[in-house]
């Protein structure tokens, strides 16, 4: 009978539902010691139960997660990489890759598809990549704003410097060291700031406009006559107007409609 597991490593992975208890744990002992969470759903209970309980043990001998061929040569070799590349494994991995001339390139669903990641060091990679690339195509300019803050005691410019470099906002205060923004580029928000007004974490929307500081105001008016170039503020901006999907209120209701 074919066996297909679709939760992964039970031993590492934790069930879903935000419990952080695996399958092999004991319910009993961590109701003794206090860490059972309370109203420990009966769903998960059984799941348990049933892991534990199963008599028979499975050896996992081949994958099918990759059936061509050429690419599951290719995957082996970067398991376990030999002192030399072997010359049809290097020959497939020349093909496979998209070069800048290739057509599906210039399709919408790789225009405005989405690239995926799990890490910020990718993520905040991409983000300045597409905030580049979008901005060109949109004939916008692409401003560049550095994130502001007050320590106390103050922190010495050195130290200062290397939270430019941070790639995990979430490990500096919630900020990006450097974020690119420019009109018509759409955002995710990292932090819920209005649940009542679903304004929630993850909530999607697109900067309609970008308020500078005074002192930067020529410098952003001029890179808008041009129709491109990038911006780097020497001052924090007023603001940064967002317009929300599935969000009917706004302060500025009117000032859009009439843009």
């Amino acid at each position: 009978m074919p066996i297909i597991i679709h939760l992964g490593d039970f031993l590492q992975k934790k069930p879903i539902g935000g419990a952080s208890i695996s399958l092999i744990d004991d319910l009993k002992e961590r109701e003794r010691s206090g860490k059972l969470p309370e109203n420990y759903p009966a769903e998960y209970q059984m799941v348990m139960k049933l892991f534990c309980n199963t008599p028979l043990c499975y050896e996992l001998q081949d994958s099918n997660r990759i059936l061509e061929a050429k690419l599951r040569a290719l995957m082996s070799l970067i398991r376990d990489p030999p002192r030399k590349i072997p010359d049809e494994v290097k020959e497939h991995w020349e093909v496979i890759q998209v070069r800048d001339d290739d057509e599906r390139l210039g399709e919408e669903r790789f225009q405005t598809g989405h690239m995926i990641a799990i890490y910020w060091a990718t993520v905040a990679r991409w983000i300045m990549m597409r905030a580049k690339r979008d901005a060109v195509a949109l004939r916008t300019p692409l401003v560049l704003v550095q994130a502001a803050d007050v320590s106390r005691p103050t922190m010495p410019v050195a130290e200062a410097k290397k939270f430019m470099n941070v790639v995990n906002p979430k490990d500096s205060g919630g900020m990006h060291g450097m974020l690119p923004l420019h009109v018509g580029m759409r955002i995710r928000l990292l932090d819920a700031l209005d649940k009542q007004k679903t304004l929630v974490k993850d909530s999607e929307g697109e900067i309609v406009r970008i308020e500078p500081h005074p002192d930067d105001r020529v410098m952003l008016d001029e890179a808008v006559r041009m129709g491109a170039g990038t911006v780097y503020f020497t001052k924090f901006p007023k603001g940064i107007w967002v317009c929300m999907r599935r969000y009917v209120w706004a302060p500025f209701t009117k000032l859009l409609r009439k843009q």
